[in-house]
């Protein structure tokens, strides 16, 4: 595998968005991990497909912010 090393030296602008994808980001990977902690306690698995839907779900109704800054 070959991999690339490069700095980037990102505006202010610039970084007010990366910051925002960021926390977009950490809230999704948070609730995700809220809902997987949910359904294991259930006895449940998680699958795949139920997380890419519950993603869409999340986007529609519940976390609009998601939609602005990652999709």
């Amino acid at each position: 595998m070959l991999t690339y090393k490069v700095q980037l030296y990102p505006n202010k602008k610039q970084q007010a968005k990366l910051v925002e994808q960021l926390d977009s980001c950490r809230k999704l990977y948070n609730r995700l991990l809220e809902e997987c902690k949910k359904t294991q306690e259930k006895g449940e698995k998680l699958t795949q497909s139920k997380t890419q839907s519950f993603i869409v779900w999340l986007k529609n109704n519940s976390m609009p912010e998601i939609e602005r800054s990652i999709f």
